[in-house]
C-alpha cells in the first residue's frame, strides 16, 4: 500500500517537500497537479496548397475523399481557388451557368464542419445523375441558391420565394415527389429535408435534429 504523506491543516504545503516526497517514491507530482494540454491538429485550418488531411493518416479517408484531396492538390498546383460546375438548363431551369466552390469549402467537407449550399448543390446534381443511370425519372429537386433564405432578406424575399417555388413545381409537376435541402438559420451547420409529395399533396421533414417546426414554418407556410 502506497504510504501517505500527512499535513496538519494548520500548516501551509511546502511543494518542494511534497514534490520531494513523491519523487523517492518515484512518482512525478506533475502528473496529479497539471493536465496534459490537448494537442491542436494542425490540419483542422484550412492552408491553401496544403493537403485537406494529414499524410501521416492518409490512409483513414475513404477512396472518394481521397481522390477529392487528390483533385483538390492538383487545382491549387495549377494556382486555382474555385472549381467550376456547368449546369444545364434541365438542372435548375435557369439557362446553362455555372456554379464556383471555393476550394476551402473542400477542407469543411472532409472535416464534416458545416456545409456550404453550393457543395449540397452539388451532390443533389450527383443524385440527378444517379436517378439518370437507374431510370428513375419521378423523382426531382429544387435549386439551393435560388431558394436559400439570405441572411438579411428584403422586403421581396418571400415573394420572390413563392414565385421561384412556383416555377420549380411547374416545370416538374410530373414528378412523383422533389426533394428540398433547407438550411433555415443563416451560419447553422444543419440540414433539413423538405419532400413534397406532389401525388398525395403531402410535404415530409426530414431532420435529425428534430428541430421544432416553427424554427422552419416560414418555409412550410410559402411552400
Amino acid at each position: 500500500m502506497l504510504d501517505m504523506m500527512e499535513i496538519p491543516a494548520d500548516k501551509e504545503v511546502d511543494m518542494a517537500e511534497l514534490a520531494n516526497f513523491y519523487a523517492m517514491r518515484g512518482i512525478d507530482l506533475g502528473n496529479f497537479l497539471f493536465k496534459s494540454a490537448p494537442v491542436a491538429d494542425e490540419w483542422q485550418k484550412y492552408e491553401h496548397g496544403k493537403s485537406l488531411w494529414n499524410p501521416k493518416t492518409i490512409n483513414e479517408l475513404g477512396t472518394q475523399l481521397f481522390k477529392l484531396n487528390t483533385l483538390y492538390l492538383d487545382a491549387c498546383h495549377r494556382k486555382e481557388f474555385y472549381i467550376s460546375v456547368r449546369i444545364k438548363d434541365d438542372h435548375w431551369f435557369r439557362g446553362d451557368d455555372v456554379m464556383y466552390i471555393e476550394l476551402a469549402e473542400l477542407h469543411q467537407l472532409v472535416h464534416w464542419n458545416s456545409l456550404d449550399k453550393t457543395l449540397i448543390s452539388c451532390y443533389c446534381l450527383f443524385e440527378m445523375g444517379e436517378c439518370k443511370k437507374r431510370g428513375c425519372t419521378d423523382i426531382g429537386f429544387i435549386d439551393l441558391h435560388i431558394v436559400f433564405k439570405n441572411p438579411k432578406p428584403q422586403p421581396t424575399w418571400k415573394a420572390e420565394t413563392k414565385a421561384n417555388i412556383k416555377t420549380f413545381l411547374e416545370k416538374q409537376r410530373d414528378k412523383k415527389c422533389i426533394l428540398f435541402p433547407y438550411n433555415f438559420r443563416h451560419g447553422s451547420e444543419h440540414w433539413i429535408l423538405m419532400e413534397l409529395d406532389l401525388e398525395k399533396g403531402l410535404l415530409g421533414i426530414w431532420d435529425s435534429m428534430r428541430k421544432e417546426q416553427k424554427e422552419f414554418q416560414e418555409m412550410i407556410d410559402i411552400i
